[in-house]
């Protein structure tokens, strides 16, 4: 049976001030990434992903999205717009853009997207795991990969670590350990349960191709002890230098 047809609220308000002087001329939704707007990425995903009407709601340079996006027709998407005088924050701006929808009842299922986030997560597949579930909200959150559950050390990762610490997990597996591994598509918004997650081990360990910015950065939001191992030149990690780090971490957790 077709689905019925299906909406999405996507915020497209913020000022991107972290990205300034670049949003000074743009909004950083519409921000040039492999060649076209960041946004366009987005809404061909949506769109791939059985989205048929979007509402953007817009505040910061409100006029540009119009002019760059149009009506939607290039995406195979119908896009409305919706001007906030102030900004609204999160909550009002979806509250601000619900009344552009078109559903015919308060239950029709509504996708809400921030316009900074582009991740490979399957839009349909949790649409309709939410229609099956007779949810009221279903929320998109970090997948842990803890196949035991008897873990004691979380590995966390982001970005180009991927493959290197999943490399390094399962060596450490294959020698008898247990260890969890969380890799984050997207820092922000961090995902809603990734406090609990965190708080969930006993040590968790952040190996970044960098100073440990994300490690500093979770250490003051969720005051999580967050081990870092960091690495700013050369080559990047191997499989076998991360997993002695993880033993010794486990070592002594």
């Amino acid at each position: 049976m077709p689905r019925e047809p299906l909406e999405a609220i996507v915020l497209v308000g913020g000022q991107g001030t972290r990205l300034r002087p670049l949003t000074l001329s743009a909004p950083k939704p519409l921000l040039p990434t492999a060649g076209v707007p960041f946004l366009a990425h987005l809404l061909a995903r949506a769109a791939a992903g059985g989205v048929t009407h979007v509402v953007l709601a817009t505040c910061y340079k409100s006029d540009m999205f119009a002019a760059c996006l149009g009506d939607g027709s290039a995406f195979g998407l119908e896009i409305d717009y919706v001007q906030e005088d102030v900004p609204l924050d999160t909550g009002g701006g979806i509250r601000n853009a619900a009344a552009s929808l078109r559903g015919s009842g308060p239950g029709d299922p509504v996708v809400v997207l921030n316009s900074d986030v582009l991740s490979g997560h399957d839009l349909s597949a949790q649409v309709d795991l939410h229609g099956k579930t007779d949810a009221a909200v279903t929320l998109h959150l970090v997948e842990v990969d803890d196949p035991d559950g008897a873990a004691r050390v979380l590995v966390l990762g982001w970005g180009s670590t991927f493959g290197s610490i999943g490399a390094a997990v399962r060596r450490v597996r294959n020698a008898g350990h247990s260890v969890a591994q969380v890799h984050l598509r997207h820092l922000n918004p961090f995902p809603p349960n990734l406090p609990d997650v965190l708080r969930r081990y006993d040590k968790v360990l952040l190996p970044e191709i960098n100073l440990g910015q994300l490690a500093l950065l979770l250490r003051g939001r969720f005051l999580v002890d967050v081990i870092s191992y960091n690495r700013v030149r050369g080559l990047p990690f191997r499989a076998a230098e991360l997993a002695d780090v993880i033993e010794d971490v486990i070592g002594h957790a």
